[in-house]
């Protein structure tokens, strides 16, 4: 054995390997063994991530993401709400829009680790996102409901156009008695349905007690007895139920439980729906050249919100002088608005339009039909009475739809659009001021020129329809009763006789946006969501698809950057949760030391991989949290105590870091991010401390590793001031 200094050399050339190695001197090893004892005593162990990449293919790329869904569903059984908080939060980051299903786990697991206000966030997004998901109306009911919400639940479920578990129904029914008992609310609960003039759904009500459906028409009504079916699983405790179906003989607007003695147990509207397509399609293709040009009837279906109508209107007549040959049709869809009606009818006493007036209310589909009425072998522009055109649009919308023999539709740039909107992506932004809605539109009109970018579907809030894609779909489908997604298969329908659907990126249009349907949009969409996945499967991927690919980025930008100041300026960010005590949910947690990471790196990959190694040595109860991305997330989380949430929205860090129980911060050599969160200083901050995505591999110390490994196992040794 070798001894002197040939022996002293030898433990120098060991001490310095092992530094290299993320690994501190034996000397210091030896004085620590004690120390790390007690820190895996005081601490909770970090999650296994190890064991989770062994059984739940976590190390799998192709299966990553739903890996972590049911490792967070795996949490929540086992009582973990914190782990399961961190599985679905980065599930929801790496997919772009999460579904509404990670949307509503990732709420049942914050509010399980007390953050409320994000849960009912997420869980609002979840029931717009996809209202029917049986967990998004699982996790509604675990945080509660008023009466109003569980009928809406109630109804959503019936109409849904899903297979329903009767333990959800139940679960709704059962809330609702406890519900309406302490509020004094109606007990009686009824979901509705008339497809092709027959009546289907539930009715629930107290047991034992004498009930008969009433359904009201303009010309009459028509009374049902309800009898309890006991076979029926879904009725609690004290309850009676039945399924409804029934054929009726007038055309249904609303309904009412009776009791025997008169009382009104529960009472509603109904919007009948029509499946069969119009009888008017030519079933055309589309043409190989362009076609002559035809005239122009503009079709405005109207119901509610004079103000709006008014300005639709004015708009509109503007347009009229500039093309003698443009009509103008309005169809009043049974307004209950009397200013409404008086307008239209002195537009209408003038001659500026021709009126329409629905007896009973026919929806936007009904009501489009009515306005197409004589109107074959003409251009079709489809307004809704909340939108204003901009002088010019009529003929700049008409080039883009004779722009190239196949395009069949056009959809302007608005600030309410769907994929068309701006300046936000394919989401709703307020309206600009008139003056600036000039202002924008002339910068479309400038830059715009001929541009006509692909669309999946357009959208019908301003929808320029050539008169050959017109014969051949033959007007807008009746299945979705007062509206939603009729446009969509229209479009839908374009497509399959082979026409495109495009945005005229030379039109800006503001749309005001539900000022017909109001509070009763959402449940629209919901029963409307479910008929158009029955019958197009596959359009929410392509869609999804479209708005992650987003090919209208560049002209969006441009128009943005053209029209400069003249868009208003969008809401400020909300200001995230204070940094106070964490809630009980984080206390689950172990020890965990934030790298916040704004742009990932390889060569900072390879320095939290020797970070890893050492904070295991020193401190194996504690883990490191990266908030952002990595170059290679798995390659870090499969070391088992490192996690990635994922990528961040700006300003998220602070958040991020309370939710995620950092006790520490490392952070680049900026301003602190927050005050309040600890921000770890060393000794050799040049090398540790440079902006990451120009540290080169060699110039990352790996003693500095270990002397952050052992700084942060200092701190969280160290008592609680206080």
């Amino acid at each position: 054995m070798p001894s002197g200094p040939r022996r002293a050399k030898q433990v120098v050339e060991s001490s310095q390997a092992k530094r290299e190695r993320g690994q501190p001197p034996e000397s210091q090893r030896r004085h620590s063994s004690a120390r790390r004892e007690r820190r895996a005593k005081a601490f909770p162990t970090p999650m296994d991530l190890v064991a989770a990449w062994r059984t739940l293919a976590l190390g799998d790329a192709d299966r990553h993401a739903d890996a972590l869904v049911l490792a967070a569903t795996r949490a929540l059984r086992g009582g973990r709400p914190a782990e399961a908080f961190e599985f679905i939060d980065r599930r929801c980051r790496i997919a772009r829009p999460p579904r509404a299903v990670d949307l509503a786990i990732r709420a049942l697991a914050s509010a399980l680790c007390g953050f409320p206000a994000e849960a009912e966030r997420d869980l609002a997004r979840a029931e717009s996102a996809d209202p029917l998901d049986p967990m998004v109306a699982m996790t509604r009911l675990r945080l509660g409901a008023d009466a109003p919400t569980l009928r809406r639940l109630a109804g959503d479920i019936a109409n849904g156009g899903r297979p329903v578990a009767p333990s959800l129904l139940q679960a709704v029914l059962k809330q609702f008695v406890a519900v309406a008992n302490e509020d004094g609310a109606p007990r009686a609960l009824a979901g509705l349905d008339v497809l092709d003039g027959r009546l289907s759904g539930f009715a629930a009500w107290p047991a034992g007690l004498p009930v008969a459906l009433e359904i009201g028409a303009a010309d009459g009504t028509e009374r049902f007895p309800l009898r309890h079916d006991p076979a029926l699983a879904f009725a609690p405790d004290g309850f009676d139920a039945c399924r409804l179906d029934a054929r009726l003989e007038i055309v249904p607007e609303s309904y009412r439980l009776l009791a025997e003695d008169g009382a009104v147990l529960a009472d509603g509207r109904i919007w009948p729906r029509r499946s069969r397509l119009p009888a008017t399609a030519a079933r055309r293709r589309a043409p190989e050249r362009v076609p002559p040009r035809a005239s122009v009837t503009v079709v405005v279906p109207v119901y509610r919100g004079f103000e709006a109508t008014r300005d639709c209107f004015a708009a509109l007549f503007a347009e009229a002088e500039r093309h003698a040959d443009l009509r103008i049709v309005a169809v009043d869809d049974a307004s209950p608005e009397p200013a409404v009606a008086g307008l239209l009818d002195a537009h209408a006493a003038n001659g500026r339009i021709a009126l329409r007036r629905n007896g009973t209310n026919l929806g936007f589909a009904g009501a489009v039909g009515r306005g197409l009425e004589g109107e074959r072998g003409r251009d079709i522009l489809l307004l809704n009475a909340d939108a204003v055109l901009p002088a010019g649009a009529v003929a700049r919308l008409a080039a883009a739809v004779y722009s190239a023999p196949a395009i069949g539709t056009a959809t302007p740039f608005s600030n309410n659009g769907e994929y068309a909107s701006l300046p936000r992506h394919a989401a709703a932004s307020p309206a600009p001021t008139p003056e600036a809605a000039v202002r924008i539109d002339a910068a479309a009109a400038r830059i715009g020129g001929g541009t006509v970018v692909d669309l999946p579907t357009g959208t019908g809030f301003c929808l320029f329809v050539r008169h050959d894609c017109m014969a051949a779909v033959g007007g807008l489908p009746l299945v979705y009763g007062r509206g939603y997604f009729e446009d969509m298969e229209f479009c839908l329908g374009a497509r399959r006789a082979g026409f495109r659907n495009v945005c005229a990126t030379s039109v800006y249009v503001v749309h005001r946006g539900s000022e017909s349907f109001g509070a009763a949009k959402r449940g629209l969409a919901v029963r409307n969501l479910a008929i158009l996945r029955q019958r197009f499967p596959g359009i929410e991927a392509e869609c999804a698809a479209y708005a992650e690919a987003d090919p209208l980025a560049s002209a969006r930008a441009a128009l943005i950057a053209a029209a400069g100041d003249a868009f208003p300026p969008e809401p400020p960010p909300e200001a995230p949760a204070p940094l106070a005590d964490p809630p009980p949910g984080s206390r689950a947690r172990p020890p965990t030391l934030g790298v916040l990471v704004p742009d990932p790196a390889p060569a900072l990959d390879a320095f939290l991989a020797r970070l890893s190694a050492a904070l295991r040595l020193v401190a194996p109860a504690a883990r490191i949290v990266v908030i952002g991305r990595a170059a290679d997330d798995l390659a870090l989380m499969g070391r088992g105590n490192v996690f990635v949430t994922g990528p961040l929205a700006e300003g998220e860090h602070r958040s991020v870091a309370l939710r995620y129980g950092v006790r520490a911060l490392l952070v680049p050599p900026l301003p602190a991010p927050d005050p309040s969160l600890p921000v770890l200083t060393f000794a050799c901050p040049e090398r540790v401390g440079a902006p990451f995505p120009d540290i080169p591999a060699h110039a990352v110390d790996p003693a500095a590793a270990h002397a952050i490994a052992a700084e942060f196992a200092r701190r969280i040794e160290a008592p609680a001031p206080g």
